[in-house]
């Protein structure tokens, strides 16, 4: 890729890739690497929203049932010059249908109103469901506390209706100006409330997903749907109404520009893509002179604040607790208390690298991540740099077995709920200085940036020079040796 960046490869893939879509010339899709009846099968092409890196995915593929799965590809080549790109590919989703709308409003405190967003489910109790919408609708108001009273309402049937208690939001009201990666508010509420909504099944999203470029996000409102292009990530400014006290700023928020712009009362929406899979919550308009008219939280960063699952379409409104290793619990945190940035990388590092060891296996693992990080050199500047670095934590390598389960799982899996808790306690103790002092005292590998599995033998090439300095689990840890 001498003189042209990894960005401008993509794109020329990513437009190669559209032309294949509409004229399926198998000449074309030979040269970019597809099998033939694979260029038959492809039924969509996604680019992403930006390029962290040259081995992130340059577009993701799907592909219908009629090319096996051997022939859906893991490389295409570069129209620029052949040079090898990586792709990620899978089966194409059905296309969904049409939507209602509810709209919410604390009944306790405040007079703003929203709209319902989705329903989720806490994953430690399958029974109980959390209603979502923005947190300014029902968070923002003089006096909100948990507890008060919630209601939602079909905008088209006033009789269908149920309510509930809210039970946690983001950001603080009361301690603006605030950054955030979420705004949205989780209100309990009974599943036998939700019967009568629950019959219509094209008010439920059939999964998540995260935004691409080629998207048509799909904001979903009491006037209708209003399609829009061009998503992009963005940090906003955001106010609520026209109180110049309420502002903060909403960090990583999905921005695209809508065919008609949302209107009061909009907040909370679901957004949607083609495929009736959720993407986020509508937030706002944002300040005028951006490109955009339309900023969104996305659904991944809502998740990762409740630990909550998303209700799909189909799927029963009760469902039995499953059997569960540990009695770890995940619950919303406090309304005030952000997920640490990092925070769903490095559990999902700690589950991939060391979930059979246990507690004190992956915490080992975790302190490895820190004490890189603490470095500031090659390995990366931040946790998350450190942990997707290529060819660090082989879990995340493309290929790897395990990556599908890697990005899957939630924490309905109790050894990843366990490793989430780790990760949140070790950025807490990486961003205070005092206890991240502490922490380089005292860690059980007394500061590694290296380790390996024990059954390797002979060691790897790499631990010539290095110094010993713990086996914890099934994993022997290294320092440098001075």
């Amino acid at each position: 890729m001498a003189g042209l960046t990894a960005p401008e490869h993509h794109q020329a893939l990513g437009l190669a890739l559209q032309g294949l879509l509409q004229h399926r010339d198998p000449q074309c899709g030979w040269r970019l690497g597809l099998w033939p009846d694979a260029v038959q099968a492809l039924r969509a092409v996604q680019r992403p929203l930006r390029w962290a890196a040259a081995l992130q995915p340059a577009a993701w593929l799907a592909f219908d049932d009629s090319v096996a799965g051997h022939r859906m590809p893991r490389w295409l080549r570069s129209p620029i010059d052949g040079c090898r790109l990586p792709v990620q590919a899978g089966r194409a989703q059905p296309w969904g249908q049409a939507h209602g709308c509810m709209m919410a409003r604390n009944l306790s405190h405040g007079e703003l109103e929203g709209t319902l967003g989705a329903v989720l489910r806490d994953p430690d109790q399958p029974s109980r469901l959390l209603a979502l919408t923005a947190g300014h609708v029902l968070g923002s108001a003089d006096g909100v506390q948990q507890g008060d009273m919630v209601q939602f309402n079909d905008n088209q049937n006033p009789a269908l209706r149920f309510g509930g208690k809210l039970l946690n939001w983001m950001p603080n009201f009361a301690r603006l100006p605030d950054s955030r990666t979420v705004d949205a508010a989780v209100a309990e509420v009974q599943p036998e409330a939700l019967a009568g909504y629950a019959a219509a099944l094209s008010d439920w999203p059939t999964g998540t997903a995260s935004a691409f470029a080629d998207d048509r996000c799909m904001l979903r409102v009491r006037a209708g749907v209003s399609s829009g292009v061009t998503p992009m990530q963005l940090d906003v400014e955001m106010q609520v109404g026209e109180d110049e006290s309420l502002r903060y700023t909403l960090l990583n928020a999905l921005c695209w520009r809508a065919d008609v712009p949302g209107q009061p009362g909009d907040s909370g929406a679901p957004v949607w893509n083609s495929h009736d899979e959720l993407l986020g919550i509508y937030a706002g308009a944002p300040p005028e002179g951006l490109e955009c008219n339309a900023v969104a939280v996305p659904i991944a960063a809502i998740l990762g604040w409740t630990g909550a699952q998303l209700l799909r379409r189909g799927e029963p409104l009760l469902r039995a607790a499953a059997p569960r290793q540990t009695e770890l619990a995940v619950r919303p945190r406090s309304a005030d208390q952000a997920v640490a940035p990092g925070a769903d990388t490095l559990a999902r590092t700690l589950w991939g690298m060391a979930r059979n060891d246990g507690a004190a296996g992956m915490t080992a693992v975790g302190h490895v991540v820190l004490n890189r990080k603490l470095r500031q050199t090659y390995w990366g500047l931040s946790v998350e740099a450190v942990c997707r670095k290529p060819y660090q934590f082989s879990c995340w390598n493309r290929g790897q077995p395990g990556l599908p389960a890697l990005l899957a799982v939630s924490p309905a899996d109790a050894l990843f709920a366990q490793a989430r808790d780790i990760a949140l306690d070790l950025l807490a103790q990486d961003g205070d200085e005092q206890r991240s002092q502490a922490r380089i005292r005292t860690e059980p590998t007394q500061g590694a940036t290296y380790f390996h599995q024990r059954d390797l033998n002979p060691p790897p090439r790499w631990t010539q020079g290095l110094r010993l300095s713990a086996r914890i689990g099934q994993h022997i840890f290294y320092r440098d040796p001075a």
